[in-house]
C-alpha cells in the first residue's frame, strides 16, 4: 500500500514538472548556464567551481536539443527523483507517514517545481543535499563503511553543484561529535575519518594568500550582499510560512531523539553560518 501511495505522489509530481516544461523562455541566468554548458570542454570545466549543473545541462542538450525543453530535461528528471528520495529519508528518520507527507510537500512545492523546470543548479543541490543526509545518518546508525563512502561521494557532488553547500560539512561534523560522545569505537572513528579527512585537507589551502584573495575579491561587501533578515525571509518564502512555523516549533513539541538532533544540526548550523557570513561576504 505504501508503494502505491508514494507512486501516486511521484506521478503527480512528475506531471507537474513536465507540464509546460518548455513553455516559458530562458531567463538571464539560465541562458548563461546553457551557453556555458554548450561551450564546456575538457579544459574549461576545470575552472568552473560547480561543474555538475553544467555537465548535466550539456548532457541534456545532447539528448534533447538546446531549446528550453531539451535544456531542462535532466534537471526536471533529477527534480522528480528527489520526491521518492525525500520519502526514503523521512521514513528512515521517523515513520513512513512522515516520509509520505514530506514527499507530498516536495511534489507540490512551488519552489521545487520552479527549479525543477530550470537549467540551473538548485535542483541538483537539493538532490545531493537529501542524498548526503540520508547516507550520512544511516551510515552512523549502522556503522557502515560503504554508506560512509556513499555519503562522501554524495557530499562532493553536493559541493560541486553549489560551492556554498560546503557549509553542510560543519553541520555533519557537529552531529558526528555528538554520536561519538554516545558511542566511540574503532570502526566509528575510522568511518568518520574516511568522511572528514578529504574535507580537512582543502582547509589548509586557506593559508595561501592566493586562495584567500580569490575568496574575498569580488565577493565581499557588494551590491548583491544579503542581510540576515533577507536570508531568513527568503527561506520562509521558499518553504512557505506554515511549514516554516511548523519546523520552528517541531523540536520543542516532539520527542527529542537522534533523528531530531540530526535535523537540527543539518538545517540549523548552515543557516547560522550563513547569517554570520552575510556580515562579511556575499552569500547570495
Amino acid at each position: 500500500m505504501q508503494i502505491v501511495i508514494v507512486s501516486l505522489v511521484v506521478l503527480f509530481g512528475t506531471t507537474l514538472r513536465f507540464w509546460n516544461l518548455g513553455q516559458w523562455s530562458f531567463w538571464i541566468d539560465e541562458a548563461f548556464t546553457v551557453r556555458d554548458a554548450q561551450n564546456l570542454s575538457l579544459d574549461s570545466w576545470r575552472v568552473i567551481p560547480n561543474p555538475i549543473p553544467y555537465l548535466a545541462v550539456k548532457l541534456s542538450i545532447s539528448i534533447a536539443g538546446s531549446r528550453e525543453w531539451g535544456s531542462r530535461l535532466i534537471p526536471c528528471i533529477v527534480g522528480i527523483a528527489s520526491i521518492p528520495m525525500v520519502f526514503g529519508i523521512g521514513r528512515t528518520l521517523f515513520t513512513w507517514r512522515i516520509g509520505l507527507l514530506s514527499s507530498a510537500f516536495v511534489a507540490c512545492s512551488s519552489w521545487h517545481l520552479f527549479w525543477a523546470q530550470n537549467a540551473r543548479y538548485p535542483v541538483f543541490t537539493f538532490f545531493f543535499g537529501v542524498l548526503t543526509a540520508w547516507f550520512f545518518y544511516t551510515a552512523l546508525e549502522r556503522d557502515s563503511t560503504l554508506l560512509t563512502i556513499g555519503a562522501l561521494v554524495s557530499c562532493f557532488c553536493l559541493i560541486l553543484s553549489h560551492t556554498l553547500a560546503v557549509v553542510i560539512v560543519p553541520a555533519l561534523a557537529a552531529y558526528a561529535v555528538m554520536c561519538l560522545l554516545e558511542k566511540s569505537d574503532r570502526k566509528r572513528w575510522l568511518n568518520l575519518l574516511i568522511f572528514f579527512i578529504p574535507f580537512a585537507i582543502p582547509v589548509l589551502a586557506l593559508a595561501l594568500p592566493q586562495v584567500r584573495g580569490y575568496l574575498f575579491s569580488g565577493w565581499g561587501r557588494n551590491v548583491w550582499q544579503r542581510s540576515p533578515l533577507y536570508i531568513v525571509l527568503t527561506l520562509v518564502q521558499g518553504v512557505s510560512i506554515p511549514i516554516a512555523v511548523t519546523a520552528f516549533f517541531a523540536p520543542i513539541t516532539t520527542r527529542f531523539n537522534r533523528a531530531t538532533l540530526f535535523l537540527l544540526c543539518y538545517a540549523g548550523i548552515p543557516l547560522i553560518l550563513f547569517l554570520i557570513a552575510s556580515q562579511l561576504q556575499n552569500v547570495a
